[in-house]
């Protein structure tokens, strides 16, 4: 949707996964949400596979700017554990004006042991 308000989409086809994370990131979708007045929301959508051999649960999410900038105030669903060899889907979701999620960010998920349970570069709001 275009305009001045409305929520609009992008897939993300040409984000780059970095190599020996736990999960498998198989969609991936970015979404701005615009109401005049207001900072408005960006937010990346990932449904992921757990390679892995135990439970991963996620704790914490970062959006790290192409200036090392990181958009702050980051809200991360679900907290849900991931079995291993299941399917599991993972928000991130932020206030944020348009100047201020300009990308390509890179996303980071981690579990509470802090290891990376997915890290995908060149993520981008539409």
């Amino acid at each position: 949707m275009h305009g001045e308000h409305g929520v609009m989409a992008r897939v993300l086809g040409d984000v780059v996964p970095r190599p020996g994370t736990i999960l498998v990131a198989n969609q991936r979708i970015s979404y701005r949400a615009i109401k005049p007045g207001t900072r408005g929301r960006v937010a990346v959508e990932v449904n992921v596979l757990n390679e892995g051999k135990t439970a991963w649960t996620p704790e914490g999410a970062s959006l790290v700017g192409p200036a090392r900038q990181s958009l702050t105030g980051l809200t991360l669903w679900s907290l849900d554990p991931i079995p291993p060899g299941s399917m599991g889907r993972l928000v991130v979701e932020v206030d944020a004006t348009e100047s201020e999620s300009r990308g390509p960010f890179t996303l980071k998920l981690w579990d509470e042991q802090g290891h990376a349970g997915v890290v995908l570069e060149g993520v981008t709001f539409p």
